[in-house]
This record gives C-alpha cells, structure tokens and sequence, in this order.
C-alpha cells in the first residue's frame, strides 16, 4: 500500500483536481510560488482488533469534507488527498510526509482525521492517540498514531496557516476505545482523568476537536455522519458563513458545526478549538475564490474593546470590518466624537487592529529613566544620569503633542579639581508622529548649574532644539534624544575665548527606557 501510494504522489502527469500530481513550474515565476492550500484527509472505519470494531461513517465523512474541499466553487483547494477506509500507522505518516513535503511559508495546510481514538495513563500524563487499522487497543503506544507527534510535525511545517480536526475521541464511547488495563486503571482513579499531554500551540496553528476526551463523538444512522462532521460540511457549504461576505473562515466554520453539534446531541457531545490565530489572522476553508484571494491579500479591520456604535469610514463610504485592498486608505472611526483618523498605507496580507490603534492614542504618561552626554567644555562634564516625565495627549490624527520635565543629576570639576555636584533640569514640549517607531522635533529650556566650591550655586540658562526617536511597545519604550544646546553664559564667569555673544553651544544626547501608563477610558 505504502509503495503504491508514494508512486501516485510521484505521477508526474495531470490529473484531476484532489490528486496529488508533480507539476512542472510554470513559465510566470510569480504563479509557482503562489500561495496554495493543500489538504490530507483521512477517514479509518476498518480495523483488524475486535475491541474496537468496524465504524460506519468515519470514510464516508472524510470522503464528504474531501468533496467540499475539492469543489471550485467552495473549498478550491489546489490539493486534496483522500486517505480512506483501511488506513496503517505507516501509510498515513507516508501519506503526510508527500503531501507536506512541498509546502512553502505562504500556504495553508489541512488536515482531517475520523476513526477510533483511545488514551493511555502514563507517568508523564494522558496521552491521546488515534488508531489505525492496522493497530491493537492493547497496544495503543506501540501501533497508535499519537496526537502529540501529529502536533509536533504539524508544528515543523514550513506553512504559516494550519489548521487540524479530529472528529475522534478517547473516552472508551462513540469513536473510541479503551484497553482493559486503563479501562480498569480509570475506574481506580480518585478524581477526574489527568489532562492529556499536548504540543504547544503555535501562533500559525487551529485545532478543532469534535468532542472533549472524556466525551463521545458520536456516528448517528439519521444524518449518515459523524455528528461534527455532517455540521462541518454544511458549514462549508455556505451555512456557516456567518457575516455574509461569501467567505467561511475556519473560527465561522467551527461555531456552526459546534452549535448544531451541542444542539443534536443534547449537550454530551461538546466540540472544542485551540488556537491563537481566530481572531487575528483568518484562514478561510471555503467560498468565492476570487472574494478569498482578496481577502487574503487584504487588510481585515478589528473594532475589538470599542463602542458598539461605533462608526468606520474607509475613503469616505461607511462600511463595517472586512476584506480591503491593500494600498494607501484614509480611515476614520467615529461614535459622538472622532477617535483615529489617520492615512495608512497597507501591505498584502497585514492585519490592522484598528481597536488595538485607538487604544495605543489614550493619555499617556511616561516616565523614563537614561544617561545622558553633553559636550559642554569646560563648564559641564560629559555624563549625567537623566530622568524624565512626560505627559501626551489623546492623539486622534496620527499627530501627537508631548509636554514634559527632565532633570539630570552629575559631578562636575571646578578649577582646583574640586568634584561638586552639577545638574540639568528643564521643561519641553515636541511633535511626535508614527505608531511604534515616533519621531517628531522638540524644544526644550531650562537650567545648568553647579555649586561653586563655597557651595554657593551658579548656572546658566539653555535652550535646546532637538529631535525625539521613540521605539513603543505596548507598555515600555526606547527613546533617543539628540539635541543642540544654546547655553547663555555671563562673560564675568567664563573665559573669554569660550564666550561668544554670550552663548556657548554644547551638543547633547540622551538615550532612556521608561514605561507607558494608560490614562483615562477611551470612549
């Protein structure tokens, strides 16, 4: 079986679409390295163990989620391969390893499994595996497929969209079945089964579940499916397109089959996901190819933590969060009053968190704490430790005023190489434009001074045009500061050849880390 399946992933004629052929590289460079969405579907309903005994539905589902997958006018995957009925250990890791083995960053991958599941007790936890045909219930660690090197090889491929669903379960009911040995180790336990192990999700990784691995995943004769299954497809095929856009995103396809899933099965069966993608990147399983490709390359807008009223115009037309082009776009968001009006220029396939944006423009205080180094011959040293606060306005236009004080503390020479101790201290305001990276002129005055060796201070006045480079993230930041100084000098108190018309111009720099405190509540 193996030999036979590697050749027909090796053919290297066309075929029809849903069969793993070896195309040649197309003359257009751009079309080869196109993103593509490739899947493995496996359905096992025949097995050689007794205890576990034959399925019904488990090839006829993976045969149904094949088919919607592979119509172009739903899934339009560019390649689906069907893995029914008898199913080894062997055969499905070489199966997996062809079709994964071409994959590129770009592509979204898939992959579905319907048969027996069962769970082992072990030292180290609950392990879960899904079992072949070729398998023994009793030797489920040795001849299962386990769910943790699924997720570790999932987790090693080079496709930044991955997606895995398992319509089995470990409970010892519905899809599943439990050896003697743990059926019995189960029964002794005082408490409830230890949590399985599992593989850390990764921030390009879905995982769907079709029940809970305590509860059932049930076949029913009615639907002539699994239960999940039979909603999944229906999901596919349109129904779960819960926002309209023609599009079925994974997150939309799993809260329709789950709904009618609880629904039918009374709540014994509870489907359940693991991800850190729905939400923020969208992996779309089915609809208008165009639409999808679109989508895809496109920006998708999140309102998320802002006021249900809250208006969104894109280049002037009202429209709700969605697929937009990528390119230049004037964005505005709006409830009684503006909160963001900015021009964004946006790349193929970013996504904008416009709720995220607006609430990165709050009041803000900052304060900061840096060295600092000041070319001031003669009068000031070099170094000082710095410190800074500063307050920023809600910023709506991308623009952002900031007000501040700095006061720097150091030791400065006199002319008998006396140390006494010396200062900086001024009030400032600047202009500060970007969202993470901000960069903006300043102005800034204040005072110099030292104590003179009768410890009686002196100083002068500065003035200080400069700039601010201001590296942000959600709570800290990086900010470099360089400046000129125009230091005002009495002559009575300076060298003559340092003093012209009363000014000396010193050159500063300032480098600090500090912390963002949120003020306010956005409206």
């Amino acid at each position: 079986m193996i030999l036979a399946l590697m050749l027909s992933l090796g053919a290297a004629v066309a075929g029809p679409r849903g069969v793993v052929v070896d195309q040649p590289v197309p003359a257009n460079l751009e079309e080869a390295y196109e993103a593509r969405r490739v899947a493995l579907v496996v359905g096992i309903d025949q097995y050689v163990d007794p205890a576990l005994g034959d399925l019904r539905y488990a090839a006829k589902d993976a045969q149904d989620i094949a088919s919607v997958l592979m119509d172009p006018a739903i899934g339009d995957f560019n390649v689906v391969y069907p893995l029914n009925g008898t199913v080894s250990r062997d055969g499905f890791w070489a199966a997996f390893d062809a079709v994964t083995s071409s994959l590129q960053r770009d592509d979204t991958f898939f992959l579905y499994v319907a048969g027996h599941g069962t769970l082992d007790l072990t030292p180290e936890g609950t392990q879960l595996y899904v079992m072949p045909s070729d398998a023994w219930l009793s030797e489920a660690a040795q001849q299962g497929i386990s769910l943790v090197k699924i997720e570790e090889a999932i987790a090693g491929l080079p496709a930044q969209a991955r997606v895995t669903l398992l319509d089995t379960c470990h409970s010892g009911t519905g899809r599943s079945g439990l050896a003697a040995g743990t059926a019995e180790r189960i029964e002794g336990l005082r408490g409830p089964i230890p949590d399985p192990v599992a593989y850390e999700v990764s921030s390009f990784d879905v995982r769907l579940f079709s029940a809970h691995y305590h509860q059932p995943a049930i076949e029913d004769e009615k639907l002539q499916n699994g239960v999940y299954t039979h909603y999944f497809v229906q999901a596919l095929e349109g129904q779960g397109d819960a926002d309209g856009d023609g599009l079925v995103e994974v997150g939309e396809a799993f809260d329709w089959a789950r709904d009618r899933t609880l629904e039918f099965t009374g709540g014994v069966q509870v489907p359940w996901v693991e991800s850190t993608l729905v939400g923020r990147k969208k992996i779309y399983l089915a609809g208008n190819q165009h639409e999808r490709k679109r989508a895809e390359r496109a920006v998708i807008e999140s309102l998320t933590g802002l006021p249900a009223n809250t208006a969104l115009w894109v280049d002037g037309v009202r429209r709700g969060p969605g697929p937009l082009l990528p390119g230049r776009h004037n964005i505005e968001l709006a409830t009684d009053e503006t909160l963001l009006r900015a021009q964004l220029r946006v790349r193929p396939g970013q996504h904008l968190d416009l709720g995220a944006m607006v609430q990165s423009r709050r009041a803000q205080a900052a304060l900061a704490a840096g060295l600092s180094w000041m070319h001031a011959p003669d009068w000031f040293p070099a170094m000082q430790g710095q410190l800074s606060a500063r307050w920023l306005p809600r910023d709506v236009t991308g623009s952002r005023l900031m007000f501040g004080a700095q006061g720097g503390l150091t030791a400065a020479s006199v002319a008998d190489g006396t140390r006494v101790p010396a200062g900086q201290w001024g009030l400032g305001a600047g202009l500060l434009w970007g969202e993470k990276l901000r960069v903006g002129p300043q102005l800034s005055a204040g005072m110099l001074w030292k104590l003179k060796p009768d410890e009686q201070p002196y100083g002068a006045l500065h003035f200080a045009p400069g700039a601010h480079l201001h590296l942000a993230t959600e709570r800290t930041f990086l900010s470099l500061e360089p400046s000129l100084n125009a230091i005002y000098v009495d002559r009575a108190e300076r060298p003559e050849d340092l003093v012209q018309m009363g000014f000396v111009l010193a050159p500063q720099f300032t480098l600090s880390v500090g912390s963002r405190l949120m003020l306010g509540v956005q409206p």
